[in-house]
């Protein structure tokens, strides 16, 4: 912006005038912000009541025109300490029959009482050697209840509980160590027989380990850990004719495979040696090369030299491991691995073996198991079992879906008195006791459905009829800076909210809004021949003389406990659910069709408005344009103007200047 130096030469305040003279365009450039302002509020406003009634239509509306929001059941248990039952719309009507058999729980290991040689108490630092284990390196085996493959988990003397309890809670179960307690617990991360999880040791040091940490309890017949092991204690690895033929088929089949195993695992361990050696043998050679040259110092070449020792020794330690391989797998003069060697055979027969040896003397009771109150405690995962109307259910939670039905067993029912002599495998749906599940129309469902549809009507119509009929707002303009400068806060927000409140008076958009939900709430609607009404059901507007300022559209329902309008009433509504809910279903889905199916159309895309919207938002943003557009043109235009007074006045300016310059120049020659 250019200096401007005014009234040098007229000695006038030609800044004042200019101003003056402005004055005048300035009011009406406030008026035009003061229009665009008050547009903007009216966007703003629009846009707010455009989301209720789009809530209101999407929701509310939406959901009732289909049969199944009336279509409400509710069952009652005749116990329901046993269980907790809810209907959907499917649930037949009537009553049944429940006896619980058992209820689903989780794999549960409370292990025993961890106890130190040296009679102190263990903490997390704890090791294997310390609770008395004396065995070698070993391994136990964890089948989590995410269903994955069984995880291999290696210890030895040195293992630390903190250590092994980390191990535990990655292979699929929960693992803890209660210090204070002194005890190790593992449980199954979901319930249900198949989830229930297993700890098992291979070896005699592994069940010994698995004694020291508490962490056996023996095995019981029906647990997860049971069947494994008997699956094991039935192999058969002996031999025959001396040729290693073994005499079981499944035993066979088992070997082969372990035995593939392993001589694949030092095959990788030869070819991995073999590409190590080559590689280093290369590297050895580029050292040998790099030391040649003559402009190295001798620090260099020893640092050269001190590289190649080292590869010669990774070398070696290849080779080694190269040899020690070939006592397990044929490799041949070109490095191929072959075969596995008798060894090799060997040791795969002996391990097999001792995983059966081991799963024989658990079923037994070979290892011991602590005993007393210190002892570990083994809670097997289980299913829920019912019988619902005689016929048998399980699942692996305790939550049942049944025919429209969500059973949620909180107990067992028991045996009957006849039935408890009974052995357990002679047991039928009979022998238990049964609780009565009754299910019928949920008349309050019902009900309360069709209240809350009333009620989020009543408080969007009444809102627009507010908007639309508020008091008129035209001695209120938008303030100043000026004039805010001498309001309250307060003041000033109750100035813009009575603006604000007026901006949708007499809207046409809104008029139009008003008038389609209304016509839907009073039209009448066939049910098999018969016409209804929302009168036919007990709801109704007030009479116009008593109701309130807008809140004559608003509907209030006879016997509804919460208006006191109209509490004292008879209750038709819920008389008509319980009498006839298929009619009052058809009823309120053909009204709010219809209802839906208007707005809908008012929703639809046009020149003026978008999709989804109930009012003319493209127009309204495309004349919000012109009010920018407008000031824009007309503050060019004030510009334009202000700079023509500046002009002129500085013609002035310049003018007096040269006058007062000849006169001085005239008065000087008088002077001679």
């Amino acid at each position: 912006m250019s200096i401007r130096l005014t009234g040098m030469a007229s000695g006038l305040d030609t800044e004042s005038m200019i101003t003056d003279l402005m004055s005048a365009y300035n009011g009406t450039k406030q008026k035009k912000i003061n229009d665009m302002t008050k547009y903007s509020w009216k966007m703003d406003a629009w846009s707010s009541m455009n989301t209720k009634i789009k809530n209101f239509y999407s929701k509310a509306l939406s959901n009732l025109r289909f049969s199944s929001s009336y279509s409400t059941k509710k069952t009652t248990a005749s116990d329901a300490t046993k269980a907790t039952v809810t209907a959907s719309s499917k649930a037949v009507l009537g009553t049944q029959t429940l006896a619980i058999k058992q209820q689903a729980q989780a794999g549960y290991l409370t292990g025993g009482v961890l106890k130190k040689t040296n009679g102190t108490k263990a903490d997390g630092n704890t090791t294997l050697s310390e609770l008395g284990y004396t065995g070698g390196s070993t391994s136990i085996t964890v089948k989590g209840s995410d269903g994955g493959e069984p995880t291999q988990i290696k210890i030895d003397g040195n293992t630390k509980v903190s250590d092994l309890v980390d191990k535990l809670g990655k292979s699929g179960v929960n693992a803890n160590f209660d210090a204070t307690n002194q005890r190790i617990f593992v449980s199954a991360k979901n319930s249900g027989a198949d989830a229930d999880f297993q700890l098992m040791g291979d070896s005699s040091d592994a069940m010994s380990a698995l004694s020291k940490l508490g962490l056996f309890s023996g095995v019981k017949e029906g647990s997860a850990e049971y069947a494994s092991y008997q699956k094991w204690a039935n192999y058969d690895f002996t031999t025959t004719n001396g040729e290693g033929q073994i005499a079981d088929e499944q035993a066979r089949s088992i070997y082969d495979k372990e035995l593939a195993s392993r001589v694949s695992s030092y095959k990788e361990t030869v070819v991995n040696a073999q590409d190590a050696i080559e590689t280093l043998n290369k590297k050895i050679e580029d050292l040998n090369a790099q030391k040649e040259n003559d402009t190295l110092t001798a620090t260099d070449k020893e640092a050269i030299q001190a590289e190649i020792d080292k590869a010669n020794e990774e070398i070696a330690s290849n080779q080694a491991k190269i040899e020690d391989a070939k006592q397990y797998v044929g490799v041949d003069e070109e490095g191929n691995v072959g075969e596995a060697t008798n060894l090799l055979k060997s040791d795969t027969l002996s391990f097999l073996n001792d995983k059966v040896n081991t799963a024989k003397a658990a079923i037994n009771g070979d290892f011991s198991a602590a005993t007393g109150s210190d002892a570990p405690v083994r809670i097997t995962g289980q299913n829920a079992q019912i019988y619902l109307n005689g016929a048998f259910f399980e699942s692996s939670t305790n939550s049942f879906d049944i025919n429209g039905l969500n059973i949620n067993c909180t107990g067992t029912t028991g045996l009957t008195d006849q039935a408890k002599s009974k052995p357990a495998d002679q047991l039928t749906a009979e022998d238990y006791n049964t609780i009565t599940l009754t299910t019928g129309t949920d008349t309050d469902g019902i009900y309360k459905t069709i209240k809350n549809f009333i009620k989020e009507y009543n408080d969007l119509i009444k809102e627009m009829d507010t908007k639309y009929n508020a008091d008129k707002a035209t001695d209120y303009d938008i303030l100043t800076d000026e004039q805010k400068s001498a309001m309250s806060e307060k003041e000033i927000e109750a100035w813009d909210t009575k603006i604000k409140d007026s901006l949708l008076r007499r809207d046409e958009n809104l008029s139009s809004m008003i008038d389609t939900m209304k016509r839907s709430m009073q039209g009448a609607y066939e049910i098999n021949g018969k016409q209804y009404s929302l009168a036919s059901f007990g709801i109704e507007t007030m009479s116009y003389f008593l109701a309130g300022a807008n809140e004559k559209g608003v509907y209030h329902i006879d016997g509804d406990p919460d208006d006191n309008e109209t509490s004292g009433n008879e209750d038709k509504l819920k008389a008509m659910i319980a009498a006839d809910p298929d009619a009052v279903q058809e009823f309120f889905t053909k009204l709010t069709n219809d209802m839906y199916s208007t707005l809908s159309k008012k929703a639809a895309s046009s020149v003026n408005s978008s999709y989804g919207s109930f009012y003319d938002d493209k127009a309204m943003g495309t004349q919000y344009t012109k009010y920018k557009t407008a000031l824009s043109d007309y503050e060019k235009k004030l510009g334009d103007i202000e700079d023509k007074y500046y002009k002129q006045f500085s013609a002035m300016e310049t003018a007096l200047t040269k006058l007062q310059n000849s006169s001085s120049a005239i008065t000087g020659l008088f002077n001679y």
